[in-house]
């Protein structure tokens, strides 16, 4: 099954259950919580047929590779 993956950033510390709640009933799955300095990078998996709603509770997802989710650091 092919997957699209999309991040969203939010301002200041985010934990990851806090992440779950603000995405509601998106359809996504999360599958990386990146804090960093001053902010949280929240990575979201969706089947290739899906899609998700426009805005949520975290803001609009921009869409990033497989690659983007595999590499760390940075």
């Amino acid at each position: 099954m092919a997957y699209k993956y999309y991040r969203y950033t939010v301002e200041g510390p985010l934990l990851s259950r806090d992440a779950a709640r603000a995405l509601g009933e998106a359809g996504g799955t999360i599958v990386r919580v990146d804090n960093r300095v001053g902010r949280t990078e929240v990575t979201v998996a969706i089947t290739e047929e899906g899609t998700l709603p426009a805005g949520t509770a975290l803001g609009a997802g921009a869409e990033v590779s497989e690659d983007d989710v595999l590499t760390f650091g940075g």
